[in-house]
């Protein structure tokens, strides 16, 4: 059957099966319960069933697909599976080390990124304290296997550097 224009009957909208969970396409639910394993946190988070349904109908395999605001991840993460080259762009130090776990959890050594406007080294790591507390606070944190606060998530300050992740070509 050809993809059609309406994916799926979500909960909270008022459609033909309202408040029933027929015909719900499975791979674009929204995620609602807190334990399931494809949330990562971000209260606008798509599922990637949906991104891979949007990515795949409005490109081809080789093509670059941008996500400016990527948050967690999903469109480079269903753009990688697609095989799409792609380039995502975050604010915060969170999301970008967010989305390069995801990315090594779901693809391993297999996929291959470059990051940059992430600390590397100590100088850089002092800078972006010198610069932004809240997201160094935030960067190692989570560097150190914890979950930042969401003031250190929310740290991000006009000025700050965008954290760019990019595929390396061939992966």
């Amino acid at each position: 059957m050809t993809l059609q224009d309406i994916w799926a009957y979500q909960p909270h909208t008022k459609g033909v099966l309202w408040r029933t969970d027929d015909c719900i396409d499975k791979d674009v639910r929204w995620l609602l319960k807190q334990g399931d394993p494809e949330r990562l946190g971000y209260p606008t988070q798509k599922p990637v069933g949906l991104l891979r349904r949007i990515v795949e109908s409005s490109s081809d395999p080789g093509d670059v697909v941008l996500d400016p605001f990527c948050g967690c991840g999903t469109t480079v993460h269903a753009a990688q599976l697609l095989k799409r080259r792609w380039i995502g762009i975050d604010i915060t130090i969170h999301a970008i080390s967010l989305i390069e776990d995801r990315l090594r959890a779901a693809f391993g050594p297999a996929v291959r990124f470059v990051t940059r406007g992430v600390p590397t080294s100590i100088e850089e790591a002092e800078a972006l304290a010198n610069r932004n507390k809240f997201q160094f606070q935030s960067w190692a944190v989570y560097r150190l296997g914890g979950a930042p606060e969401d003031e250190a998530r929310k740290g991000a300050e006009p000025g700050c550097r965008w954290a760019t992740v990019f595929p390396v070509k061939g992966s």
